[in-house]
């Protein structure tokens, strides 16, 4: 039977996957692990915020849906958004769409429309399965333009404003298996869709590292850092995401942490006081994240990717995606003379292995002998279906996705599409860091290499990846 059903009725759900979609799976496992008695768990106000799924093939006139609607806005007496996201039994990363809609107090009927249409908008994007959920974050006042008349700042009202939303990933292509967390101001969106504009904190085994991806160095040596955009809803347009910039004088304050500064807003960093933390005042660190997301590691062993924010009130985990990684049959790149690499711009990759053989490099594909590498440049925005790729034994593809150049919020996708293509017995790499895609790199090489059977070609090459870097380079 269709319907639906809250977060705490799932628990003792079966086939959750099939009948309400990935990511409502993967609330219900983050649950299990704030909740399970003998699991370590994470402090007391990592929450995940009340929702409802709708199973898929749910009728939009089902009577379940408008109760659970009503009970899930019964306690909001200010304006709210509540979003329509996606939960298809095929999730990934950017397929489906997640659509907002605003909440009025004291017009119910209204906000349930406004809610039916976004999740209208979301089916119609192709998932079968939706989650109802709130945003976190209250409707607040945001400087937008400044008035040359009166000297100040026209302001707007927004939601998302007072958020610090994160990614957190137990392992990373950019230092393999270390955790990382990217985070910045305003709405995730803005890590989703590859923004440089966010930072990255690392955490190794004696310290942690706060890295400005906007600037590619490390922000304990540069302290005037701010973000320069945020991404939030407007009441204006509150069925969209905007992208607003930060006017100078409004930039988030830094927050110092050991002899390193994080482009947050002090506010995001007090919490008020709650009882259930047991202190006054406390000072949110990024400790507690890599705890949580530790906690959650440790019960599902495996690699996770988790998505949530952090206001005044606590954390919010938002998703959960698992991912296996490929094995480590490579460790350390071969040390050889710059001047027999065949692209001389930094690589990063994810994957350990190392390719000797003929280059060949097509957005096609096509027939290579057996022995040769195979380069898929299909190009970093489509998604590559590891079954049509069986019949290579050395691969290269591109550290794929829908959502922007960083990608970030793309590699448990790109990882799990390695890992199946190793079940198929095919070994390799993704790389990343080549601008737009290695055809276009490589047309001032273009002494260096043949066209054959629709096909860019070198010779006698060796592609390897430790994890972590890549390099292509002519063999002796």
């Amino acid at each position: 039977m269709t319907g639906v059903k809250f977060l705490e009725e799932l628990l003792t759900e079966e086939n959750i996957s099939e009948r309400f979609g990935l990511k409502t799976e993967g609330l219900v496992k983050l649950k299990k692990v704030l909740e399970h008695p003998e699991m370590p768990k994470p402090p007391s106000y990592v929450k995940i915020p009340n929702m409802f799924a709708i199973e898929t093939g749910t009728d939009w006139n089902n009577t379940e849906l408008r109760q659970a609607y009503n009970t899930l806005t019964s306690g909001f007496n200010k304006l709210r958004i509540i979003f329509a996201r996606s939960s298809d039994p095929q999730e990934t990363p950017g397929k489906f769409e997640t659509a907002s809609s605003l909440y009025i107090p004291g017009n119910p009927e209204q906000s349930f429309k406004n809610w039916i249409n976004a999740a209208k908008r979301v089916r119609e994007s192709g998932a079968r399965a939706i989650i109802g959920q709130p945003m976190i974050g209250e409707i607040r006042s945001f400087p937008n333009e400044f008035d040359s008349d009166t000297g100040r700042y026209k302001e707007i009202l927004v939601f998302g404003s007072k958020i610090t939303s994160f990614f957190m990933n137990s392992s990373n292509w950019i230092r393999g298996d270390l955790p990382v967390i990217i985070a910045g101001n305003g709405l995730g969106s803005k890590i989703a869709r590859g923004d440089m504009d966010v930072c990255m904190i690392e955490r190794n085994i004696s310290k942690y590292e706060v890295i400005n991806l906007n600037h590619n160095y490390s922000a304990e040596s540069f302290s005037h850092y701010n973000p320069e955009t945020i991404d939030l809803i407007t009441l204006e347009n509150p069925n969209k995401i905007s992208t607003l910039e930060i006017m100078s004088e409004y930039k988030p304050t830094r927050k110092p942490w050991g002899r390193s500064w994080i482009p947050f807003d002090d506010y995001n960093f007090m919490f008020k006081y709650n009882h259930s933390m047991g202190r006054e005042g406390d000072t949110f660190s990024p400790t507690e994240l890599f705890y949580t997301l530790q906690c959650v590691k440790w019960s599902t062993d495996k690699h996770v990717e988790i998505e949530g924010c952090a206001d005044d009130d606590g954390i919010h985990l938002l998703q959960l995606r698992e991912y296996e990684t490929p094995k480590k049959n490579f460790h350390k790149l071969t040390k050889i003379n710059p001047e027999k690499k065949i692209l001389d711009i930094e690589m990063w990759g994810i994957g350990f292995n190392q390719f000797k053989g003929d280059l060949f490099i097509s957005d096609k594909i096509i027939d290579v002998p057996k022995d040769a590498i195979f380069f898929y440049d299909k190009g970093r925005n489509n998604y590559i279906d590891a079954q049509n790729l069986q019949k290579y034994k050395q691969l290269v593809i591109p550290y794929h996705g829908h959502q922007g150049e960083y990608f970030e919020h793309q590699l448990g996708e790109t990882i799990q599409t390695m890992v199946e293509l190793e079940k198929l017995g095919v070994k390799s790499i993704a790389l990343h860091g080549i601008e737009h895609n290695i055809i276009t790199a490589l047309k001032i090489k273009e002494s260096l290499y043949k066209k054959e059977n629709n096909a860019i070609v070198f010779h006698n090459v060796t592609v390897e990846c430790d994890g972590h870097e890549a390099q292509i380079y002519f063999n002796d």
